[in-house]
């Protein structure tokens, strides 16, 4: 079948650096892998460097897969008046680029992000004109995310300032046969913001790790060089952050609660902040006299790999206002068998305390996660137990291979007039 993937904001490995696929560039090499035809639509600005890729528009990454690059204007900063013209530019090239269609580049199913409203808008607008089964994708409960720029007391005079966004993504939605999204939080919200449909489907795929097809030696080689910055080698219990330093997370609390352990435990915790982002130097100063907090920087796939195979647990730091239920962090953090440290409530924290892989603190509260850390220092044995509660959890339900194989499965079955014979089995 011909499957069209249609997202802005993910990294395309080879063109963007030493990035790693993430949810639909794994689901396109899926598809692509059983013999299906796929184009992966995005802009061609890349949206963790902000800046422009260079090179032609349509680019054959292997055999089956196609990717697509629409002009879009760029931002520099991810909350801004700028980011929506960047928005509305790439949803006017997709538009442009359908006028141009052939018939025999015509999908058979086309899956889109809710991420950004506008491209979303369009690819939907595009399927119900052509009477092809669109399934929508909840990644990111938009416009919710654009309450974050406001202060608290303005949210609900915010929420009405933003009606207008709130029923773009209301008629998205209910232009889709199907709805999936990556918890059952987003999920939920999805089908209440919409109205019901006869005969919509819908299932919840997480988002899911690969930890596989890394290059031993690339690992090797950050493992030493970490090591040699930061004496990896210790025998301290070691925790990691992994993510952008940026509004999303809450790194001020972890600081504060080092220098709240600092004084009796010493270096005997050390927290190892892995990232960048507009946070960086503020958060480097405020820590500057803490010799148990580390920056590493940007680190590369085999890098994280390096860094988490030598921490005891892995830091789910998220802003107490945050709207992420299940992210990515967590599932890199239990393929390293690492305990979690979670602040995010509801679906995460279900997760956590239903397996036993880690403990819950309070958004915000240095004393709360330094009472999970001095709880995890004093029993060895239960944080062991929990560490292979982790990667047990891992392994059998939060593969990324397992939960795109379930996936490209999925939509074989929403695509008409393709059926499990032509179709190749997908292990």
């Amino acid at each position: 079948m011909n499957v069209w993937l249609c997202v802005d904001y993910e990294p395309i490995p080879g063109l963007d650096g030493r990035s790693r696929y993430l949810r639909y560039g794994t689901l396109a090499n899926t598809l692509a892998d059983v013999g299906h035809e796929v184009t992966w639509w995005t802009s061609n600005f890349d949206h963790a460097v902000k800046s422009h890729r260079q090179g032609p528009m349509r680019i054959k990454l292997r055999p089956n897969l196609m990717l697509r690059m629409l002009a879009g204007n760029g931002y520099s900063r991810n909350i801004s008046l700028e980011r929506i013209r960047h928005n509305r530019s790439v949803a006017r090239s997709f538009r442009a680029a359908m006028q141009k269609l052939s018939v025999a580049d015509r999908p058979d199913v086309v899956m889109v992000c809710l991420h950004t409203l506008e491209f979303s808008e369009a690819v939907a607008a595009f399927a119900t004109e052509e009477n092809i089964p669109l399934v929508v994708d909840v990644v990111d409960i938009w416009p919710e995310v654009y309450l974050r720029a406001f202060p608290r007391l303005l949210k609900n005079v915010a929420k009405r300032l933003l009606r207008s966004e709130f029923l773009r993504a209301r008629r998205i939605l209910e232009s889709a046969g199907t709805i999936t999204a990556v918890s059952q939080t987003y999920l939920d919200w999805a089908l209440a913001l919409c109205s019901p449909r006869l005969g919509r489907s819908s299932a919840m795929f997480p988002l899911g790790y690969d930890n596989t097809g890394v290059d031993d030696d690339a690992v090797r080689v950050e493992s030493e060089r970490l090591n040699l910055a930061h004496d990896l080698c210790s025998g301290s219990v070691n925790l990691a952050f992994v993510g952008q330093l940026s509004h999303s997370y809450d790194l001020d609390t972890v600081v504060k609660a080092a220098r709240l352990l600092y004084p009796s435990l010493g270096s005997k915790v050390r927290f190892f902040i892995a990232g960048d982002g507009v946070d960086r130097n503020r958060l480097e100063v405020t820590a500057r006299d803490l010799p148990s907090v580390c920056f590493t920087g940007w680190l590369s796939h085999p890098g994280v790999i390096a860094l988490l195979s030598r921490c005891t647990a892995g830091l789910v730091s998220y802003a107490s206002d945050a709207t992420q239920s299940l992210p990515y962090k967590p599932f890199e953090y239990m393929a390293a068998g690492l305990v979690l440290l979670s602040c995010l409530p509801g679906e995460m924290a279900q997760l956590i305390a239903s397996n036993d892989v880690g403990m819950q603190y309070v958004a915000g509260s240095p004393e709360s996660l330094a009472a999970c850390i001095r709880a995890l220092v004093s029993d060895p044995e239960g944080c062991a137990q929990m560490r292979e509660n982790a990667r047990t959890l891992f392994e059998t339900g939060y593969r990324s291979k397992t939960i795109y194989n379930r996936l490209a499965r999925f939509l074989e079955e929403v695509a008409p007039g393709i059926s499990h014979q032509q179709a190749t089995s997908l292990a």
